[in-house]
């Protein structure tokens, strides 16, 4: 290579940095504490073979034999040029290597931190994306502790460890006793003097700092977690698969922005999720990708806490205090549910709870995933349920928003109670206790538990009118009714339970003329259903008395 050359390939160089984006650059800028050293010593050797005949050196005597390898047997000017031409060739593959593999060493986590921090600030979120991304399994193995370094410095710090690898260094030096270096014992000079070189040059406070730092510039700017809302599900899902130390409030901002932007990714795969797969649980196309990585394998799910945000955002949003906006339309007609529903939030959060409880029953998530979020939504809008507005018709099926939104809410709790019937014989939430108070975390006992807490809601509320009550009790005795023809014995305890959580109460007791009120319900129910449970008149009759 010539020095014309030379200088062509410098000036593309510089071309091809110029015109690279800004993202690109900065992950250049991460790795230079090895591309400085390499290219100043590759620029030397190029330099010094394209003026050699200028400044050429002897070989100093004392490398010895390693001169017959330096000194060049052939000095013409075509093979110095190949030297150099070679030079510049192994500084190009070297560098590549290294800016694909530097990535993986947390020594770039501090820089890389600063570089995101920077295009945040900017607004540059796509840039911070694709800057970020590659490095995401660096950031989760320092944020664990998991490089082989962070390991032992962990171990450095234990005493146990010291005293250990004391005795081995004093085994191999051949001493009976700790030996003296200096006044302290060489096992400790000899780990000390290593812990130090590691602190050094690793410095792991500062890269689990640096973690931190990228954490919180992710969950803190409003507008990159918009775009990460909007760009596409595989990013989020990166991001919500990270394994750190700050896992769950880490997931939890990320799907609680999620599922408060109406027009989010979470949102549209909510919609768009609603194949069956059997009667009960639900097919995940492979495009929701974030509900195939929630719900494909629930243990994702239920490790997330995901039930959290979305079941604090839907219980916020019919609290009166905390949203207003919403509340002003919840005693108002839902005039077509069936358009409204996907751009409600309650229902879009309940269709979210559907598809991860039916999820974690059939793959066998021994865990209720706190089914009781709809519990609590039920008992608030009974709280709130209001039909003296002139618009509303009290003889309509479902009078208001709130109306619908109990009667969804319920039928979701009695699905979850007859998954037991498509549960195969192994399924762990089959295996019911024979403690009628404990509810096990099987999501079969939970969610009859949850629905007998929610029709005495309904049932003893003094703002909902009889019929609504007569409809929603009616939808329970179906329930039992279809738990009757069943011969597993699960299914017949599991049918137990439920009477007697409707009658009894729960652990907190009955509520005060709950049985009486039953009783009245029950007379004015469908005389068909009457006929058919028997068993069921049989112990209501027995409490009211």
């Amino acid at each position: 290579m010539t020095l014309d050359g030379f200088l062509t390939f410098l000036t593309l160089i510089i071309a091809i940095y110029a015109i690279m984006p800004t993202s690109s650059k900065k992950r250049v800028m991460i790795g230079w504490w090895v591309q400085l050293p390499l290219a100043v010593v590759s620029l030397f050797l190029v330099l010094y073979l394209e003026f050699f005949s200028y400044v050429s050196m002897a070989c100093p005597s004392f490398f010895g034999q390693v001169c017959s390898f330096l000194i060049l047997q052939d000095e013409s000017v075509r093979s110095l040029q190949g030297l150099a031409f070679l030079t510049v060739v192994s500084w190009a593959i070297v560098a590549l290597v290294v800016h694909r593999f530097t990535k993986h060493f947390p020594t770039a986590i501090p820089a890389l931190a600063r570089t995101f921090a920077e295009l945040v600030f900017e607004k540059k979120y796509d840039e911070a994306v694709t800057l970020l991304r590659p490095h995401l399994k660096t950031l989760e193995r320092a944020s664990q502790r998991k490089f082989f370094y962070q390991r032992w410095l962990m171990l450095r710090s234990s005493d146990r460890f010291d005293s250990r690898v004391q005795r081995s260094v004093c085994s191999w030096s051949g001493e009976g006793s700790p030996s003296v270096f200096g006044g302290s014992k060489l096992g400790e000079v000899v780990l000390g003097f290593v812990g130090a070189i590691l602190c050094f040059c690793f410095r792991d406070m500062r890269v689990r700092t640096s973690c931190m730092d990228i954490y919180g510039n992710i969950t803190r700017s409003s507008g990159f977690l918009e775009f990460l809302a909007s760009t596409r599900s595989d990013v989020t899902v990166d991001f919500l698969r990270l394994d750190t130390f700050v896992q769950s409030g880490f997931s939890d901002e990320i799907l609680r922005f999620l599922i408060e932007t109406p027009k989010s990714n979470l949102w549209t795969e909510i919609k768009d999720n609603q194949n069956l797969s059997g009667r009960f649980c639900y097919y995940i196309p492979a495009h929701n990708k974030i509900l195939l990585f929630l719900f494909g394998d629930a243990r994702n799910a239920e490790k997330l806490r995901a039930y959290k945000p979305i079941g604090d955002f839907m219980l916020r949003k019919v609290d009166a205090l905390e949203s207003s906006g919403y509340m002003s339309r919840i005693n108002l007609p839902f005039y077509d549910f069936e358009e409204e529903r996907w751009l409600d939030p309650v229902c879009v959060s309940l269709h979210f709870f559907d598809v991860m409880i039916t999820s974690a029953a059939k793959q066998g998530v021994p865990w209720h995933m706190w089914l009781f979020y709809v519990r609590d939504l039920v008992k608030s809008l009974c709280e709130t349920y209001d039909t003296t507005d002139p618009r509303v018709s009290a003889d309509d099926e479902f009078p208001t928003r709130g109306a619908r939104l109990i009667y969804e809410a319920i039928c979701l709790l009695r699905r979850w109670m007859l998954i037991i019937v498509e549960l195969p014989p192994h399924s762990p939430h089959r295996a019911l206790s024979k403690n009628k108070f404990q509810t096990n975390n099987l999501i079969p006992v939970s969610a009859a538990t949850a629905l007998a807490s929610c029709v005495r809601a309904v049932v003893t509320s003094d703002n909902i009118n009889d019929n609504f009550k007569v409809y929603i009790h009616e939808c329970v005795m179906r329930d039992l009714l279809e738990l009757k023809v069943e011969d597993a014995p699960e299914v017949q305890y599991l049918r137990n339970f439920i009477i007697e959580k409707l009658i009894d109460g729960d652990e907190f007791g009955r509520e005060e003329n709950f049985a009486n009120q039953l009783c009245i319900l029950f007379k004015q129910a469908d005389h068909v259903l009457r006929d058919d449970l028997g068993d069921y008149k049989e112990k209501i009759d027995l409490a009211c008395n």
